[in-house]
């Protein structure tokens, strides 16, 4: 796999993401991914229970636990940031072990929440993943109970 390539599916994502982010824009919808503390409340996962590793639909994943990532991405989990930044090198390495042979193998970590999933660790993953339209990726979920 070379880094060519890797550098092109990046910005290929990138300018999916800034269209993705027009798009939303003018419907009026969330551009950035949805955040779990925002939407059931801040101790919302201290009321969490773990159930382990399962295969997460990836349509299901809509957001992170915390703001602090969501400008990196779009509310489909798109990325944003430029080409030059550590973001993006460290997307393209995960781009290059998808592809290889060594493919992504730590799972995520998130929560469920009525059935969304809001990621804690692993949003570029995610993001890769995605951008593959990966059916399901793996994850740890501690489910809220609301």
């Amino acid at each position: 796999m070379s880094r060519l390539e890797a550098i092109e599916e990046y910005a290929k994502a990138l300018k999916l993401g800034q269209k993705e982010v027009r798009e939303c824009q003018f419907r009026n919808r969330p551009t950035n991914p949805a955040v779990l503390h925002q939407v059931a409340g801040e101790l919302a996962a201290d009321k969490s229970i773990n159930i382990g590793l399962v295969d997460i639909p990836a349509n299901r994943i809509v957001g992170t636990k915390s703001a602090g990532r969501t400008s990196a991405f779009t509310a489909d989990f798109l990325p944003l940031l430029d080409l030059d930044t550590e973001f993006a090198t460290k997307w393209m390495n995960l781009y290059d072990a998808h592809v290889s042979n060594e493919g992504i193998r730590e799972p995520i970590v998130c929560y469920e929440y009525l059935g969304d999933f809001y990621v804690q660790e692993g949003n570029k993953r995610v993001s890769v993943l995605k951008c593959f339209d990966a059916a399901r990726i793996p994850g740890i979920v501690h489910r809220v109970m609301p």
